[in-house]
Order: structure tokens, then sequence, then C-alpha cells
């Protein structure tokens, strides 16, 4: 889950740095150290950042195919935060319909 919010995060700065200010303190602070940012850390700068955002759509396509390398859980909880980031978040998710991404996916409440 950690590197797939760090890609995200990524893309949405390439997108807008202006706005993704947050993530290059962060990139700062861990490169002078030599050191990987926490998932926390990743959460928070996308939380203030997307905050400061009229509105940010985030894709993940082929869910299933993280199945082979998440838990159920791992794709539970990184769907919660990606959910969690803001109602101004827009999200798509795609994904074969396997038996697990079923169960995952009849948890989560789609909205407009």
């Amino acid at each position: 889950m950690h590197l797939l919010l760090a890609s995200i995060l990524r893309q949405l700065y390439e997108t807008s740095p202006g706005v993704f200010v947050d993530t290059e303190s962060l990139h700062a602070r861990h490169e002078k150290h030599r050191t990987s940012p926490k998932c926390e850390e990743i959460e928070e700068v996308l939380r203030n950042s997307i905050a400061k955002c009229h509105k940010a759509y985030i894709i993940l396509d082929a869910l299933d195919k993280y199945i082979e390398n998440f838990s159920n859980r791992a794709i539970r909880e990184l769907l919660n935060v990606l959910q969690g980031l803001g109602r101004n978040v827009k999200l798509m998710v795609t994904s074969r319909v396997l038996g697990a991404m079923e169960r995952i996916f009849k948890q989560i409440h789609a909205k407009d």
C-alpha cells in the first residue's frame, strides 16, 4: 500500500506541483536521511494537498491484479484511505469480478 500511495502522490504532484508543495519537503527530508516516508506521512501529505484542490481524480485500474501481492485486508485499507482523502476526491476503481474482489466491493458504498 505504501508504494501505491507514494505513486499516487507523485502523479498528483506532477500534474499540480504548486498545490503539492508539501511533497517536496517530504521528499527532501527523507532524501537527506536516506529513508523512506512512512505510510502515515504520505497519507497526511496527500490529505493536506488534496484539501487545497477543487477536485482530485484518482483512478485505480485493475485492482484485481493487486490480489496476488496484497491481502484482502490491505486492499480494503487502501480503499478506505483513498475514500477518506476528502470530499473533493473522485475515486474510480476498476477490477474483474473475482471472489475476493466481489467481497471487497460489497463492503464499499458507491457515491455519485
